[in-house]
């Protein structure tokens, strides 16, 4: 009779959900700008926000279930967080892209050496002590 209980947010149904809900509030700021409602044009870059803290909360689940080491499959979640907070930036602000594109090239270049740092630590890239209980084991 007790089921186990799920993270909704970690289902795909619950994944609908949100993303839907995003859709909807972000197409109603859209709309709201459109008919010249003051300050819904200024706003609607924070919206933005909401998709890099669901992204920052899904690594940081993933991180956390792998006893606090980043995994390969945290690295996606975080890279989408961090491009998230540059949109949110260069709209917010209203930067020029002609100025800000390479902070794209940067945050790939973090995600790679976090993506190859992820993948060395799982395929045995250990720390010496591991290393050494290894081979006293084996």
């Amino acid at each position: 009779m007790n089921e186990p209980t799920t993270n909704p947010f970690r289902t795909a149904r619950g994944r609908g959900f949100t993303a839907g809900l995003v859709l909807v509030v972000i197409g109603t700021i859209f709309l709201l700008h459109t008919f010249g409602v003051p300050g819904a044009g200024s706003v609607w870059p924070l919206i933005l926000l909401v998709p890099a803290a669901a992204s920052a909360a899904s690594a940081l689940v993933m991180i956390a279930e792998a006893g606090w080491r980043v995994t390969p499959a945290a690295v996606g979640p975080l890279a989408g967080c961090l491009y998230m907070l540059l949109l949110t930036a260069v709209f917010f602000f209203r930067l020029d892209w002609r100025q800000v594109w390479p902070g794209f090239l940067v945050i790939a270049g973090i995600v790679g050496l976090i993506s190859a740092a992820s993948w060395r630590h799982r395929a045995g890239g250990d720390s010496a002590a591991e290393s050494g209980k290894r081979e006293a084991v084996g």
